[in-house]
């Protein structure tokens, strides 16, 4: 049985909260103003990585400045399911995120309570599922025959291959696409191929086999942030209550998500199951 489950999000602890261990961990502090946004690069480019056995993990200190003229300080973290090493595949759950914590506070950089980790507010929360797909080229013709065309940048789905293999995955929209609601980004992809690209190769020599990503493939979306998961009735999005959530709630948003993006004589053809998505 193939379940729902967290891939990455970014966590924000207040920083009132955590000890800076790594002194190196100021430099990456900024500031943003809650009435223009960020006028600085994007997280990815100011946060200090750190890369280990192919996993990688971002710190950065965010200074909010409210429209009050008040302002809050948050560490903010790039998390994701490599840190469960070789349960990498369970995504991050309930029942293993104790060992995501762990992960964090080996690293020496920050210390915070797990009780801090577990309540903090998550953002760019991205769910997968894994199925095997031994006819992934076929799937992806499939999935964009029916999607809407449209000319608009983060509209219409765009395909991509890997030498020699054919189609490996299709994808709609774009992470950093404002318009969320309309557009969210969802990906169905090579699992096995992406896992057998060079760059993923320390980590899969170390962690994953042959016979665990064989036809492995997997479907991705993200929930941008809490204005989003409102749209679907959810409330709380500490990382407790996001981890929390019934496979029926997170089946509900990856089936609105497929069909902001499908056409509608047809999308009602597309069902999943617990082990692939089905094409009728």
């Amino acid at each position: 049985m193939s379940a729902i489950s967290v891939d990455s999000f970014r966590i924000r602890i207040p920083f009132e909260l955590v000890t800076v261990i790594n002194p190196s961990l100021y430099s990456h502090w900024i500031e943003v103003n809650a009435d223009t946004g960020e006028t600085r690069p994007s997280f990815k480019s100011t946060a200090y990585l750190i890369k280990e056995s192919g996993i990688s993990t971002r710190y950065e200190i965010k200074t909010q400045v409210t429209r009050d003229q008040s302002s809050k300080t948050f560490l903010i973290i790039g998390v994701n399911a490599k840190m469960l090493q070789g349960k990498y595949l369970e995504g991050i759950t309930l029942d293993n995120v104790g060992l995501v914590y762990e992960y964090l506070i080996a690293q020496q950089i920050a210390s915070f309570t797990y009780d801090s980790f577990i309540n903090g507010e998550c953002t760019d929360v991205d769910f997968k599922k894994d199925f095997k797909c031994d006819n992934l080229d076929a799937l992806i013709n499939k999935l964009a025959m029916m999607t809407v065309s449209s000319p608009k940048v983060d509209e219409g789905c765009r395909t991509f291959t890997t030498t020699n293999l054919g189609k490996t995955g299709i994808e709609w929209s774009h992470r950093e696409a404002t318009n969320y609601s309309k557009s969210p980004f969802l990906k169905v992809y090579s699992k096995e191929v992406d896992l057998k690209s060079p760059q993923r190769k320390e980590f899969r020599d170390k962690y994953m086999s042959e016979a665990r990503i064989k036809d492995l493939t997997r479907v991705e979306y993200t929930i941008k942030n809490k204005k989003h998961f409102r749209s679907y009735g959810i409330n709380q999005t500490d990382l407790n209550s996001i981890l929390s959530l019934s496979q029926d709630k997170l089946q509900e948003m990856l089936q609105s998500t497929l069909n902001k993006h499908t056409n509608k004589p047809i999308r009602s053809h597309i069902t999943t199951d617990d082990d692939k998505i089905n094409t009728r």
